[in-house]
């Protein structure tokens, strides 16, 4: 069942840092992203790595968008579940779980 974030923030209450909302954010509404709402969400130093790609390494917002449209484009429809955030200084942990149902 997907994450709904609106709903999240009693579950999880790192939601209620700004950071782990940005963080929350990314990782379930990548399938929604936009050139321009990654520019919003990602800093230019942003490191991007996907670890189920062999360590696709990609770094700033344009980056970071054109991987991921790539994937997106052989999805038809893509689930976030979010398992656990935490949030400290800044630094935010997140645990999720991705459920694609490819094209």
């Amino acid at each position: 069942m997907k994450t709904d974030l609106g709903s999240a923030v009693e579950r999880f209450p790192a939601l209620r840092s700004p950071a782990a909302m940005l963080a929350a954010r990314c990782a379930l509404e990548w399938y929604d992203l936009t050139a321009e709402s990654a520019a919003e969400m990602f800093s230019d130093d942003c490191v991007y790595e996907n670890r189920c790609d062999q360590g696709t390494l990609v770094k700033g917002p344009a980056e970071i968008y054109r991987l991921l449209d790539v994937y997106r484009n052989m999805c038809d429809r893509f689930e976030g579940v979010l398992l656990n955030i935490l949030e400290a200084d800044g630094v935010v942990l997140l645990e999720r779980e991705e459920i694609t149902h490819l094209k």
